[in-house]
């Protein structure tokens, strides 16, 4: 991912926040995921954000870019999008993914600072 910007930690919950990572199954891209999970075209949508959340179930909320919109907006900057919002599994969440990789932190101290010493 060149370029990539991270959105804003949620702020919402405030105990531990951090950063994920994630890697989709070889030779799959997001937007192909999203149109078969949402079950939109995807020559007609991009998808550009996957959130999740998770209290007793996944719920899943892709949110895709409306090419056709986006073409007819002025306002320079914005992005028009539809969000697609599903509850799922566990299961069905994971078997969409190669593998997920996240840090959790109570955000006192700076990660990048710390030196494991176990002997």
């Amino acid at each position: 991912m060149q370029n990539s910007q991270l959105p804003p930690s949620e702020t919402r919950y405030d105990d531990l926040i951090g950063v994920v990572s994630v890697n989709l199954p070889e030779g799959e891209n997001l937007n192909a995921l999203a149109a078969r999970m949402a079950i939109y075209d995807p020559t007609r949508f991009e998808a550009v954000a996957l959130r999740v959340f998770i209290q007793h179930l996944p719920v899943v909320t892709l949110y895709a870019i409306d090419k056709q919109m986006q073409q007819q907006t002025d306002e320079k900057g914005k992005l028009l999008v539809h969000k697609f919002k599903m509850e799922m599994s566990f299961e069905e969440l994971f078997s969409k993914f190669k593998n997920l990789n996240f840090t959790l932190v109570t955000g006192q101290h700076p990660i990048e600072n710390m030196e494991v010493i176990n002997l």
